[in-house]
């Protein structure tokens, strides 16, 4: 299977430093097929990070795994960037791993930066699969503290 992630409720340009951004109608039939749902779940405009390689998110999100197992820190990683980024103009960030059905739906929500990096850290550390929503529920994004 793979890892998707969308970037949803979009207010102000986001950038990634690797892959590419799509529309998610542009988007392979997976993703296309669930623009309904991530824009009436998480807020639209959304795009679709596609590794540029894949079709999916999974080049990017392989890179923390192996970045974790090498010390280095959550937060100086391509997804760690693009997590931060999120929160600070409050846009939606949802990943998972497409291995089972409605994998999509099926995730933990956090609320803020410091929530959601604690988050996948601890997914790291027990070698689970990343997939989080978050939606940060203030005006500057960090959430609650």
């Amino acid at each position: 299977m793979s890892y998707f992630a969308v970037i949803a409720n979009i207010k102000c340009p986001i950038e990634v430093s690797s892959g590419r951004l799509l529309e998610l109608s542009q988007s392979q039939y997976y993703i296309a097929g669930l623009k309904q749902w991530i824009e009436e779940t998480d807020g639209a405009p959304a795009l679709f990070w596609d590794d540029a390689d894949t079709d999916t998110s999974t080049e990017v999100l392989v890179e923390v795994h192996d970045a974790a197992q090498a010390g280095v820190p959550v937060e100086d990683t391509t997804i760690g960037h693009l997590i931060k980024d999120c929160a600070d103009t409050g846009a939606t960030l949802r990943i998972w791993w497409a291995g089972k059905e409605n994998a999509h739906a099926n995730v933990v929500e956090t609320k803020s930066l410091e929530e959601t990096l604690a988050l996948v850290r601890s997914q790291l550390k027990a070698d689970n699969d990343i997939s989080f929503v978050m939606k940060v529920d203030n005006d500057n994004g960090r959430g609650a503290a």
